[in-house]
C-alpha cells in the first residue's frame, strides 16, 4: 500500500498510510529543510495528495497541539496573546496553507499577510489572502528584499523545528520586525528519546528559545493534541504520555 509522508504539511516526520491509522518512521529525512534528498520535498505532486488528504480530514491548520480543538478557537486564542496594530504586517515563516492565518484575517481584514513556504503546492492552496513567496524559510530576507524591520509580528507555526542552526533563524526572524515588532512561535520543546524515535521529529529546546531571549506564554494554557485518524495511534500514544512538550513563545525586535 501506498505511504504518504506528511513531512511538509504536519511539521512532524512521520509516514502517514492512507487509512490514517498507522505511524511509522520516515528514514530518509535529515532535519534540514527542506530535507537533503527528501522524496516528498522534490515531488509536488506528492505534497498535494498529502495536503489533500489533511484538508479533506477537516485539517488547515498544521500544528501538532492547539488551545482548543476547533481550529478557529485556537487560531483567536493565539491572535489574542500578541499585539498586532491596525493595518499590521504579518510574516509566517513555513505557512503550510495558512489555516491559522486565515482564521486571523477573518477577524482582523486589516492585517496584511506575506506567507512563505518552501512548497508551491500549499502555497497555491493558502486559506489566507496576501502575498504569497515561494522559498526555503531560512532566507526570505534574499527572497523579501528591503524588509528589514518591515513587520509587526513573525510566525512560525510548527516550522522553527525544521531549521539546524534555531539561533541565527531566530536572529533572522527578528530583523525583519520593526522596533518594538514581535516574534511568536508555536512549536514543541524537550522531546524524549522515544517521542524523537516514534514520531521522528526534532522537538525544540526550551533552554535555546529562552538562551534567545524568548518567554513562554503557555503557562496557564490547556494543550489538545491533533485526533488520532489524522496523526496516527503510535504518536497520539506517545503524545499522550506526555513524551514532549507543546509549547507557545514570545520575544521582542
Amino acid at each position: 500500500m501506498e505511504q504518504h509522508d506528511v513531512a511538509a504539511a504536519k511539521g512532524w516526520r512521520t509516514v502517514l498510510k492512507p487509512n490514517g491509522h498507522d505511524v511509522e518512521r520516515s528514514h530518509s529525512v535529515t532535519g534540514n529543510w527542506p530535507p537533503d534528498g527528501h522524496p516528498l520535498y522534490a515531488d509536488e505532486s506528492l505534497v498535494a495528495r498529502v495536503t489533500d488528504w489533511l484538508i479533506e480530514h477537516g485539517q488547515t491548520v498544521f500544528q501538532m497541539f492547539m488551545l482548543d480543538r476547533d481550529e478557529s478557537t485556537h487560531s483567536l486564542m493565539v491572535l489574542q496573546r500578541v499585539n498586532v496594530p491596525h493595518a499590521g504586517r504579518v510574516l509566517s515563516l513555513g505557512s503550510g496553507i495558512a489555516g491559522m492565518e486565515a482564521y486571523w484575517k477573518t477577524a482582523r481584514p486589516d492585517v496584511q499577510f506575506t506567507l512563505v513556504n518552501a512548497s508551491r503546492a500549499q502555497l497555491v492552496r493558502s486559506r489566507c489572502p496576501g502575498e504569497r513567496v515561494q522559498c526555503d524559510m531560512r532566507s526570505p530576507l534574499a527572497a523579501l528584499p528591503g524588509r528589514l524591520g518591515w513587520y509587526d509580528l513573525v510566525v512560525m507555526g510548527y516550522s522553527l523545528h525544521h531549521v539546524d542552526d534555531v539561533p541565527a533563524m531566530l536572529r533572522m526572524a527578528r530583523s525583519m520586525l520593526r522596533p518594538g515588532g514581535t516574534l511568536l512561535v508555536l512549536d514543541v520543546v524537550d522531546g524524549s528519546h522515544r517521542f524523537h524515535e516514534v514520531v521522528n521529529y526534532c522537538s525544540l529546546r526550551s533552554f535555546e528559545l529562552q538562551h534567545a531571549g524568548l518567554v513562554r506564554l503557555d503557562g496557564d494554557c490547556d494543550w489538545h493534541r491533533l485526533p488520532t485518524e489524522v496523526i496516527g495511534e503510535r504518536a497520539a500514544e506517545v503524545l499522550d504520555a506526555g513524551e514532549v512538550e507543546p509549547s507557545m513563545w514570545i520575544g521582542a525586535a
